[in-house]
């Protein structure tokens, strides 16, 4: 997957940003993961990120293989927690398409995000989804707290940048 193409998404991607997420659900259902539903995410999500300009498109070949949200937007949750960095930057609704999963898509997409920002970076992980967990992990997340929300325990976690240029 050496041919990727970074870019903020536009309305004419709803449509397959839709797509990839009802494709995504149904593989996490088929696994055990009811981390999203007809509630969360919804299109409205996504077209409010990309009106705001913090939906990014991660490009394949021209298909839409990963979608992300960045942005400083964080529940109440996040205000309970002592985190590391007061310069920081979130991750919101990263999916990766289910024809695109387990090709190392997510690392890569994570490694540009930590490449391409100056800040520490906070998310929150599903803790059923053990995929997301192993992979926040490796990159160096630390779990910094927890949330209950209404699918469950979520682990709030940061990469902490230490050194800014």
């Amino acid at each position: 997957m050496n041919n990727l193409r970074f870019r903020k998404g536009n309305l004419e991607d709803l449509s397959p940003i839709m797509d990839l997420v009802q494709r995504a659900i149904e593989k996490m259902k088929s696994q055990g993961i009811e981390q999203w539903d007809a509630l969360y995410p919804i299109q409205e999500d996504f077209e409010a990120d990309i009106q705001n300009e913090q939906l990014y498109v991660v490009e394949i070949d021209s298909r839409i293989g990963c979608i992300y949200t960045l942005n400083k937007e964080m529940d109440e949750a996040y205000e309970l927690v002592n985190w590391n960095d007061e310069s920081y930057v979130v991750i919101h609704r990263l999916c990766v398409h289910p024809d695109f999963q387990h090709k190392g898509l997510a690392k890569m997409v994570m490694k540009h995000i930590m490449e391409s920002t100056n800040s520490s970076i906070r998310l929150d992980v599903f803790s059923q989804n053990q995929a997301a967990m192993n992979l926040y992990k490796h990159l160096g997340f630390t779990v910094q707290g927890e949330a209950n929300w209404r699918k469950g325990l979520f682990y709030l976690m940061e990469y902490f940048k230490e050194s800014r240029a």
